[in-house]
């Protein structure tokens, strides 16, 4: 991956997440952003298969085009516009059950150039990713964990 970091994470950025957001980040999460908070990938070819399922069609998948992982101030920022009330209006408005995604537990951690990637943090979907898009499918499912994610992303899946 071809990169540039608009800022360098700290550790203490970790518990200015979890004090902001009431969630506890585990070790995965925590080396996770350590190594990858901040940066912006040079290259936009970098896409994540995801799987929404609406009520009018079933599985749609769709190709989304990763766009950067988040700093401290990019979760700042999308924890109020897009954290779990948003993520409530969307499983209203979508009709996803709460068994798939649970609001209260997702952090945003990464934006695509349509909408945010988040990570389950505990409950029944703990580690799963998933990406909330702009509005036309709702909340769609990405992997089972971070190392995954990365994976994918390093692979430039097509």
């Amino acid at each position: 991956m071809n990169y540039n970091r608009k800022i360098s994470p700290k550790i203490e950025d970790i518990q200015q997440i979890e004090s902001l957001t009431s969630l506890h980040l585990d070790d995965e999460f925590q080396k996770f952003y350590m190594e990858y908070s901040g940066i912006i990938l040079e290259d936009c070819e970098h896409y994540l298969n995801v799987l929404y399922q609406t009520e009018d069609a079933p599985d749609i998948n769709m190709k989304e085009a990763f766009s950067n992982f988040s700093s401290l101030d990019d979760i700042k920022r999308l924890w109020e516009f897009t954290g779990p009330k948003f993520i409530q209006d969307y499983i209203e408005h979508f009709e996803h059950p709460t068994t798939v995604v649970e609001p209260e537990v997702l952090l945003p951690f990464a934006e695509s150039e349509t909408g945010v990637f988040y990570i389950s943090t505990k409950g029944n979907t703990k580690g799963k990713i998933l990406h909330a898009d702009n509005g036309d499918f709702g909340i769609g499912y990405v992997t089972e964990n971070m190392q995954s994610f990365i994976k994918k992303l390093k692979t430039k899946e097509a």
